[in-house]
């Protein structure tokens, strides 16, 4: 989706960070997981902030054409993303919560069957089944 920063290139960025300054980890107030999960989260925002800034400032720079042309772009990603709404609201529940915490979300499968209190074959299944019914 438009507009998500790369987490590939957020989890690198954390990590070496870490690997960098280590002594910013403060090992009395957390967990290293919880350290870096809050470092990726602020480091995702950053870029959010800034993808966001540049974008307004190409606009700004551009000829009317040509931002004409990337706003039209955006106007496509947004009808693209509420036609998947849509489709997404015609699936029955069990399914719909499946494919969003799996797909929009990022968890993996395991985390899915966990927050639905599912077994894990089951989500898997159900989101086979909802994407089946998607195509």
């Amino acid at each position: 989706m438009q507009g998500v920063p790369k987490t590939e290139g957020v989890t690198q960025d954390v990590f070496m960070r870490l690997w960098q300054m280590p002594e910013r980890y403060p090992s009395e107030r957390g967990t290293p997981f919880s350290f870096l999960n809050v470092q990726a989260h602020g480091r995702a925002v950053d870029r959010l902030r800034c993808d966001t800034a540049r974008r307004k400032r190409e606009l700004t720079s551009l000829g009317s054409d040509k931002a004409r042309d990337m706003v039209e772009d955006e106007v496509l990603a947004n009808l693209a993303c509420e036609q998947i709404r849509e489709m997404l609201a015609e699936l029955p529940d069990i399914q719909r919560r499946s494919i969003v915490l799996a797909y929009f979300e990022g968890y993996t499968d395991r985390e899915v069957a966990n927050c639905l209190d599912l077994p894990e074959g089951t989500v898997k299944s159900r989101i086979r089944s909802g994407l089946a019914q998607l195509r």
